[in-house]
């Protein structure tokens, strides 16, 4: 398998944020509107977007919102 620094964790809540940074991946937020996520968890993202429509490849690669 990959190693967990070259995976990306797409995540919703606190717990998964937190779950991905603590194993060393990547992580991208789509906050989840009903129950958002914590801002230290945020904080730990490599990437905020406001859904999954505006994931895109070039995103998770540039970094860029």
């Amino acid at each position: 398998g990959a190693s967990t620094e070259r995976c990306v964790a797409i995540e919703d809540s606190t717990n998964g944020m937190l779950a991905a940074a603590a194993a060393t991946m990547t992580v991208v937020a789509v906050p989840n509107r009903h129950v958002p996520p914590s801002a230290d968890a945020l904080a730990l993202a490599a990437l905020v977007l406001p859904d999954l429509a505006s994931l895109t490849a070039e995103r998770i690669i540039t970094g860029r919102e």
